[in-house]
């Protein structure tokens, strides 16, 4: 039997080392969450429940924009009806009525204005303002006098409570664009003297700036109402300076650029009413001489910095007037403003060809030299501008194909029309001449949509100013270009359907350029010159009688 202090030993011994470690599990920090609120031994009947969440309305408006781009717009319909009254407001149903009216859903889009008053939505300003701006993208109204007659309804609901905090004339802006799309003009001055002198309701820029655009629509009859409707702009900017003296607001570019586009088809006495206003807001002071030297009484500087819009309606103004000469200079001083009055950078592709356009009404002497010119700076500025405004002004096939099928045409300017041609296709005419004859022409290989290729109209136009150059080799060069693109090609039916109007318009450039060819080769390829060129005239006599086996096909 051991000692009775061993046994205390032994006892000891055990709580020594089993003291140690309970100490430790003891001095152990408690785990921790990320919330503070959160208690691992609750259980989950402890926990309160869930929320319910509601669909609010700016999510169903995302919705149902969403369906309406991927073309589901009677999902959208259904989606809208049978959705919760809470996330059903006016500004939802104003979002569906605007996607079907852009669809051209008209019917439907009245049908959704007709429920949502029926599901106790009361209309508002932007109701009548979206229902307005949607049928104002109908053009023919012959086929839609039911929609007319929404529109006319429409307008008598809009204003039908004076005491409310959103009235505004914007709707009847609106208004009077269909009005002035629907040739009742009549109309238009009628809902203009209904209107406030003063207040909410009062006629504003906006409203003017409808008015003008009106009156230069194209009437349905006979052209004898545009002078009428002219007389009736005058009138109208009279009544506009009134207004602003009396609400104050002020007149922006928009607004003088309609009522001058109203005025260009009246009389002399309006065109030149036009002028003034051209000259008083824009600083462009018409002169009947081109390259006229400026005096410092022309000098002015216009109230209005001029902008691409309103450089189009004076360019306008200037073909309507059948004045090319003030297009010409227009064009020339705005080049030389500086762009804080709108300089060379508000300049785009649609002013260039219609200079171009003034520069054979002008009759001027050179101009396919100056037509040249001006194309070259056109690419000269498209190189300096970023993309968005280089897609702008760079020359495209109706800009070449205005200066070699029309002035250089009219000219029989040969050598400007080579140029030009190698500005459009990236071909080098050079090797086409006497003397270099390379078997494969140069050719500039430029970014995409810049290289563009010739038609049988382009083609047509350079072997006829060829011809009328009267000069052989011109001919010989002008025939090796064509034979170089193939003739038979031009004949072959395209990948694409084409339209009856670009068919024939094919067929009429191909029967001419087979006439200029025909007359043509008939002198120029002489029996001395190499085998090549007898080559090519035996391969001219087969493409003729291709051209003549083509009118079987609907040439």
């Amino acid at each position: 039997m051991l000692p009775k202090h061993s046994s205390r030993l032994i006892f000891s011994r055990s709580f020594t080392r089993v003291g140690p470690s309970t100490q430790r599990r003891t001095d152990e920090p408690a785990s921790k969450y990320r919330s503070k609120h959160y208690n691992p031994t609750s259980t989950s009947n402890d926990s309160k429940p869930t929320e319910k969440i509601h669909l609010e309305p700016h999510i169903l408006s995302r919705r149902l924009i969403k369906l309406c781009d991927d073309r589901r717009l009677d999902v959208a319909v259904a989606m809208l009806k049978n959705s919760p009254l809470d996330a059903q407001n006016v500004p939802v149903w104003n979002t569906l009525i605007w996607e079907c009216l852009k669809a051209e859903r008209y019917r439907l889009g009245h049908d959704l204005y007709i429920d949502m008053k029926r599901r106790g939505h009361r209309p508002n300003t932007r109701t009548f303002q979206t229902l307005m701006n949607g049928l104002s993208r109908i053009e023919d109204w012959d086929s839609h006098t039911k929609q007319l007659a929404h529109s006319h309804s429409i307008y008598e609901l809009s204003g039908h409570d004076p005491s409310s905090a959103e009235l505004s004339v914007a709707p009847i802006a609106a208004y009077v664009k269909i009005l002035g799309s629907a040739g009742l003009h009549q109309q238009i001055f009628d809902v203009f003297y209904s209107l406030d002198t003063e207040g909410r309701l009062a006629p504003d820029r906006f409203l003017f700036t409808a008015m003008f655009q009106a009156l230069a629509v194209k009437p349905y009859t006979d052209s004898d109402n545009f002078v009428q409707n002219a007389a009736s702009a005058k009138l109208l900017w009279n009544l506009m300076l009134k207004a602003s003296r009396r609400t104050n607001f002020s007149i922006d570019g928009f607004l003088v650029s309609s009522a001058i586009i109203a005025l260009s088809r009246g009389r002399d006495a309006d065109q030149e009413f036009a002028l003034g206003l051209v000259a008083e807001h824009f600083g462009l002071v018409a002169f009947d001489a081109v390259d006229e030297p400026a005096s410092p009484k022309k000098e002015e500087k216009g109230s209005i910095p001029l902008e691409p819009q309103s450089f189009a309606a004076v360019l306008t103004l200037c073909r309507n007037s059948a004045k090319p000469i003030h297009a010409i200079n227009f064009f020339a001083a705005v080049l030389k403003r500086p762009e804080s009055q709108g300089g060379p950078s508000i300049i785009d592709r649609a002013h260039v060809e219609q200079v171009l356009q003034s520069f054979l009404a002008a009759e001027i002497p050179a101009s396919s030299q100056k037509a040249l010119e001006l194309v070259e700076w056109m690419l000269a500025q498209e190189i300096k501008s970023s993309s968005s405004v280089a897609a702008k002004i760079r020359p495209t096939h109706s800009t070449f194909n205005l200066i070699i099928s029309q002035i250089c045409r009219a000219e029989n300017d040969w050598r400007v029309a080579a140029k030009v041609f190698d500005l459009m296709t990236g071909y080098h005419s050079h090797d086409f001449m006497d003397g270099v004859e390379a078997t494969k022409p140069r050719f500039d290989r430029r970014s995409p949509g810049r290289n563009i290729p010739p038609t049988a109209e382009v083609l047509s136009s350079m072997m006829r100013i060829a011809v009328g150059s009267e000069s052989r080799a011109n001919i010989r060069q002008a025939l090796r270009l064509i034979h170089y693109f193939g003739f038979r090609s031009l004949i072959q039916p395209p990948d694409t359907l084409e339209s009856k109007k670009a068919m024939k318009d094919k067929a009429f450039y191909i029967s001419k350029l087979a006439q200029a060819v025909l007359a043509g080769i008939k002198d120029c390829v002489q029996p001395e010159h190499s085998e090549r060129e007898t080559t090519c005239k035996r391969s001219w006599a087969m493409a003729v009688t291709s051209v003549r086996r083509a009118k079987s096909f609907g040439f």
